[in-house]
């Protein structure tokens, strides 16, 4: 799960930071949130794309996933009721698949990274020999 949605992520993230895969890039993202009417739009748009690409990249790696998902939940949630409000189902453009990645990443904060992850490649620390309560 957590793979599936790194991928997703970082796809829809270069989208919206560098125009990668057809997307509008950073203009193209801001005049789309200024069409919206959302306030700051570069602001958002600069948010939305490293919440995507950044958390996508996190959950990639396995790292700091409980950090990376809490941006990623508030831009699902602001896609969900603002450019999809208008219906549920994802055939009707609506709020269906936006809001299904923001249950599955509110479930990967809960549950964390799982056993493989990056960080499990880095060997564990030596405790310090040189501290005062070695003997």
């Amino acid at each position: 799960m957590r793979l599936m949605l790194g991928i997703i992520f970082v796809f829809h993230g270069s989208m919206k930071l560098f125009g990668w895969f057809g997307g509008g890039g950073l203009e193209g993202m801001a005049a789309f949130n200024a069409q919206l009417g959302l306030p700051f739009p570069m602001v958002g748009a600069v948010l939305a794309g490293l919440a995507e690409f950044c958390g996508g990249l996190a959950l990639l790696m396995g790292v700091a996933v409980r950090w990376a998902v809490v941006p990623m939940i508030v831009t699902m949630l602001v896609a969900s009721f603002t450019v999809h409000r208008e219906a549920f189902w994802a055939e009707q453009n609506g709020m269906e698949y936006t809001l299904t990645l923001a249950v599955l990443l509110a479930a990967l904060g809960i549950m964390g990274p799982g056993r493989f992850t990056l960080l499990r490649l880095i060997p564990p620390r030596e405790p310090n020999r040189n501290s005062r309560d070695a003997t």
